[in-house]
């Protein structure tokens, strides 16, 4: 059964570690991006946001700043 949902912070999973580490990082964030509807990713690193995300929403102390496309 696929995955409706996922939630994950881009630090953990993609930026840590060694070469070898990011690359089954990466391998496993993209395994989980193609197995679920929905990808809720937290990052700071605009690059992964850019990467990863057709649809972004900009928070800031808990308000809603801008949302569209990462390119926006």
């Amino acid at each position: 059964m696929p995955c409706l949902f996922t939630r994950c912070d881009s630090a953990a999973s993609v930026l840590a570690g060694d070469a070898s580490f990011r690359d089954k990082a990466h391998a496993r964030l993209a395994e989980l991006v193609r197995g679920a509807e929905i990808v809720v990713l937290a990052s700071h690193e605009p690059a992964i946001i850019r990467e990863w995300c057709n649809r972004t929403i900009w928070l800031e102390h808990g308000s809603v700043q801008a949302e569209g496309t990462p390119d926006a």
